[in-house]
């Protein structure tokens, strides 16, 4: 057994000692993949949970989530996770907590519209759970031109057919 998962499950055994913690559903992203992989999130070294923001990003029973502070919502993929935190360094983790605390289940957390690239190929989120795919440089260009203010997320982790649902080319 090693220590990352020592203090995962004497947080989660803490934890739900003081508030009822359903079994976990195995539905979202560990948030313990590896020991060489640093996207999720991870007591106690690399996470100090704070108490007093009511939103932020929350590792319960080995999954990763985020909770406006009314609702929260869970990650598919390391990819979702990714696009999620694009942009938003300033929301706090919350380390380890009981998602039942945090809000009403939300499902799957939103995706964003944006630019990504995945397999060697530019792809477009819709922003709805489904993305397009450019076939074409000067089909990506002409998009583009048009949607000057969306974001490009970068080269993806992860499959986004974990979190979305492809819908073939894009069209302009």
């Amino acid at each position: 057994m090693n220590a990352v998962n020592t203090a995962k499950d004497f947080a989660r055994n803490v934890i739900c000692t003081q508030v009822d913690c359903p079994p976990s559903s195995g539905e979202f992203y560990t948030a313990y993949p590896s020991e060489d992989d640093d996207w999720g999130l991870r007591l106690p070294v690399n996470l100090v949970a704070s108490s007093s923001p009511s939103f932020g990003y929350f590792a319960d029973g080995g999954a990763t989530f985020y909770t406006d502070g009314q609702t929260f919502c869970g990650f598919l993929a390391p990819a979702h996770y990714q696009i999620h935190r694009f942009g938003q360094d300033s929301i706090p983790r919350l380390g380890n907590r009981s998602r039942w605390e945090l809000g009403s289940d939300g499902g799957a957390c939103s995706v964003a519209s944006g630019y990504f690239a995945y397999n060697n190929a530019t792809h477009y989120s819709l922003g709805n759970g489904q993305y397009c795919s450019f076939f074409a440089g000067d089909a990506y260009e002409r998009h583009r031109s048009r949607r000057p203010q969306e974001p490009r997320f970068g080269l993806l982790e992860s499959d986004p057919e974990g979190f979305m649902t492809w819908t073939g080319g894009c069209s302009e």
